[in-house]
């Protein structure tokens, strides 16, 4: 019996070669590549960004209740009111060299003293002139809002500044501590309130952070150990968040 082989396979077609790109159709192909990897990125970091959001809506929604002040006066003609103060943006140990604007402004150490004084003096003074026999205030809100020091959030400032973030730290805790006493004895309040909020020139990260931003905050340390000192004063409430 013969065997008949079996006819050999056809030929497989010649693979087509990619078509070559030109020059400028290759670098817009690579600009284009560039370009969505960049859109990748901030979306991602958007995506982050909201993420770290949520968590501080989250945290604030979790918070409990402001503190109130009570309603004390109730007798017929007499209005109760409460002074607020807000000490923020101080930047305390951030120096002005008159001599590199031309003289037009100065700052030191020495003139954020003075200021500090002259502050809470003139809270004293205010509230001084709105009582009268009609207005009763016994309650006082200082609201610390924040950026008392510069920090070294500027690269220029670990040169010019006077003090480093804890040196400030250090400097501005006295002042505060006076300040609040000063106001406690003059104008003889029920209470004072001092709710605290970190700024952005203190953190001790080169960029801002949202969920951890007290972490890394010395006005935060700065708040706290303040609160410390008038933990047992009834008569003083500090209001610190971890929040923004």
């Amino acid at each position: 019996q013969i065997l008949k082989r079996k006819p050999p396979p056809p030929p497989s077609p010649p693979k087509e070669s990619a078509p070559t790109l030109d020059p400028v159709e290759r670098k817009e192909k690579r600009d284009e590549t560039a370009k969505l990897r960049s859109e990748h990125a901030d979306l991602v970091e958007r995506l982050r960004e909201a993420n770290r959001r949520a968590e501080v809506v989250g945290m604030l929604r979790s918070a409990g209740e402001a503190p109130r002040i009570p309603r004390r006066e109730k007798v017929v003609g007499v209005r109760e009111m409460t002074a607020i103060a807000l000490a923020s943006d101080w930047h305390v140990e951030e120096t002005v060299d008159p001599d590199t604007i031309s003289g037009r402004n100065r700052y030191d150490l020495s003139i954020a003293d003075r200021r500090i004084a002259r502050f809470f003096d003139a809270i004293v003074w205010n509230v001084e002139r709105q009582r009268c026999k009609e207005v009763a205030i016994r309650d006082l809100v200082l609201w610390l809002g924040g950026d008392l020091m510069s920090g070294y959030i500027h690269e220029e400032l670990l040169e010019d500044n006077e003090l480093a973030p804890v040196q400030t730290v250090l400097w501005l805790l006295p002042r505060l501590r006076n300040g609040i006493a000063m106001l406690l004895d003059r104008l003889q309040l029920v209470t004072l309130t001092v709710p605290c909020s970190f700024g952005n020139h203190g953190r001790t990260t080169e960029k801002k952070r949202i969920s951890t931003g007290a972490q890394n905050s010395f006005e935060w340390l700065l708040y706290n150990v303040l609160a410390e000192e008038f933990r047992s004063n009834k008569r003083v409430r500090f209001v610190i968040s971890p929040s923004v």
